[in-house]
C-alpha cells in the first residue's frame, strides 16, 4: 500500500514554494482587470484547439492559427499577463519534474514514444 501521508506532504510543500507564491499573486494581480482574465481564458482555448488538432494528425485551421497569433500579441504588451504566464511555465515545469521523478522511480517511463 503507498504512502497517502506523503503524497499530501508532498502536496504541502508544493503549495508552500515559492513558486506557487509568485504564481498566485501574478494571477490574482493579472486578472484583476476582467478583459485580461477573458483574452487569456480566450488563448487557452484556442491553444488547446490547435493542440488537438495536431495530436489529430491535422493542421490546425488557418484563421484559428490567426487569432492565437493575434491574442498572444494583444496579451504580450501586458507586464501582468506575462509576469502570470511566466510564473505559470514555471510552476507547470516543476510539476513536470515532480511527475517525471514520480513516474521513473515506478518505471512508468514513456521514452519508447521517442523511437
Amino acid at each position: 500500500m503507498i504512502s497517502y501521508d506523503k503524497a499530501y506532504e508532498l502536496a504541502r510543500e508544493l503549495k508552500s514554494s515559492e513558486e506557487y507564491r509568485v504564481y498566485t499573486q501574478a494571477k490574482a494581480k493579472a486578472f484583476e482587470n476582467e478583459m485580461n482574465k477573458n483574452l487569456y481564458k480566450e488563448m487557452k482555448n484556442i491553444s488547446y484547439a490547435i493542440n488537438a488538432a495536431y495530436l489529430a494528425g491535422q493542421q490546425p485551421d488557418g484563421e484559428l492559427s490567426e487569432k492565437y497569433q493575434k491574442l498572444m500579441g494583444v496579451l504580450s504588451l501586458n507586464s501582468d499577463v506575462m509576469a502570470f504566464m511566466q510564473a505559470e511555465y514555471r510552476i507547470n515545469q516543476m510539476m513536470t519534474d515532480v511527475f517525471k521523478i514520480l513516474s521513473e522511480a515506478v518505471d512508468l517511463r514513456l521514452d519508447f514514444m521517442a523511437e
